[in-house]
């Protein structure tokens, strides 16, 4: 069974404080937060705070979502930022390729089963991930020239944007 635990409160009252000192040398992490610097701060207080080692992805050959699937895969405890574990994408349901048993009724074939990459892994989501980012994708010179001058669009004084066609 999944078990969920949110640790909420204000900015500064040791929400991460808490989170870091209460990491478990039996179990696997895998610890997203929001920034670079973030990264480097977790890894400190998981080292002062339970003496824990949480390991950072880094740049092999310029990719470290492929260092971040190598120490998943080899069952090691990892710090990333939102924007890599974005680029992680389904590697939560990549299969392992390890066989936690096997199921043979003496009458079919058998059953091996696995486990996903991520089943024995805790996720510790520092700061709320933003879903969507509000992206600009035309800017006004492109505006000027795709609609305007095409008469696609007509902007009035008061600053309205109206469509023509």
């Amino acid at each position: 069974m999944t078990h969920i635990r949110i640790v909420d409160g204000p900015c500064g009252y040791g929400k991460s404080t808490e989170i870091l000192g209460s990491l478990n040398k039996k179990e696997k992490y895998l610890a997203v937060v929001p920034s670079l610097s973030e990264v480097g701060r977790f890894i400190e207080g998981a080292h002062k705070s339970s003496d824990f080692r949480i390991t950072e992805p880094v740049d092999t050959d310029g990719n470290k979502s492929d260092h971040a699937e190598m120490l998943i895969r080899d069952g090691k405890s990892l710090v990333c930022t939102q924007a890599l574990f974005y680029q992680l994408g389904t590697i939560a349901t990549q299969l392992n390729n390890k066989a936690v048993s096997a199921v043979f009724d003496g009458v079919n074939v058998p059953e091996i089963v696995t486990k996903c990459l991520l089943d024995d892994y805790n996720l510790i989501i520092d700061e709320v991930i933003a879903p969507f980012e509000n992206v600009q994708t035309v800017n006004p010179l492109e505006f000027d020239m795709d609609y305007i001058e095409l008469d696609m669009a007509l902007i009035h004084k008061d600053g309205r944007v109206e469509p023509t066609a």
